[in-house]
């Protein structure tokens, strides 16, 4: 139970130093009912950050804050690969960051190469 004192009604400096002189009310708020207040409070705020990235790959994957569950069968490293594959990060459509070249072109749709793009061309040579 966390006890916190209160001068409850008081506007003002004035009000303020002339209520030191009163006795002090306590109010008791079971500590579970204010951790939830403040998880609740953090979320939205977290979320309200969140929403504001809107070009941000990762948020169309994770809309929602505190809903991401990680799989306890992948190890660290596959989880990481599946995740950037989800966001369509992987050697070949990025390399031409760290080597300077242009991006790499879809020989068969003439567009950059993406991993939807390579996702889409496996299973259309009809493996699943």
């Amino acid at each position: 139970m966390l006890t916190f004192r209160t001068m409850r009604g008081l506007t003002g400096h004035t009000a303020a130093k002339a209520a030191l002189s009163l006795p002090i009310t306590s109010v008791k708020i079971p500590a579970h009912e204010l951790m939830l207040g403040i998880y609740k409070f953090c979320m939205n705020e977290w979320q309200y950050i969140w929403d504001c990235f809107h070009g941000n790959k990762v948020h169309s994957l994770y809309p929602n804050v505190g809903t991401v569950t990680h799989s306890k069968t992948l190890t660290r490293c596959d989880s990481v690969l599946t995740n950037r594959l989800r966001i369509g990060h992987c050697c070949l459509t990025h390399s031409c960051l760290l080597s300077g070249d242009g991006l790499p072109t879809c020989k068969y749709c003439g567009l950059s190469v993406t991993v939807k793009c390579i996702i889409g061309l496996y299973q259309l040579a009809g493996h699943s």
